[in-house]
């Protein structure tokens, strides 16, 4: 399994959970805002990091569904959130933008099973 990040096209083997909490905590919102782990089912993006707020997505094999890890304490909320997510700053809904813990959680589970973690509230991209 690989994590790449777009600070300077870094493509890091990732041997260990630590490995993969070091890229999410690279993550800053400014030099580093999106990493990318990946292997021959899919990938788990998560971009952002600045105000601690990140995009978690999951993409099945190539590009056949998508899955947006939903932040349950602002699922009704209709705020946007600027982040800047693969070196674009964008606008995302509230209920889309998840906090450290919560991003942490879905990469562990993705280093170690290679899916979406189950325990969590995931949302398909239609």
């Amino acid at each position: 399994m690989h994590i790449t990040t777009d600070h300077h096209s870094v493509d890091q083997a990732i041997t260990s959970p630590t490995d993969a909490l070091s890229a999410l905590h690279a993550l800053d919102g400014k030099n580093s805002t999106q990493l990318i782990a990946s292997n021959d089912n899919g990938c788990l993006m998560i971009g952002g990091g600045n105000d601690e707020l990140y995009i978690v997505t999951f993409v099945v094999e190539e590009d056949t569904a998508f899955f947006n890890l939903l932040a349950d304490a602002r699922a009704q909320d209709e705020q946007d959130i600027a982040l800047v997510t693969g070196g674009q700053k964008g606008l995302f809904p509230a209920r889309l933008c998840v906090d450290k813990a919560t991003a942490t959680e879905a990469l562990l589970y993705y280093i170690e099973h290679a899916a979406m973690h189950p325990g969590l509230n995931w949302e398909q991209d239609v």
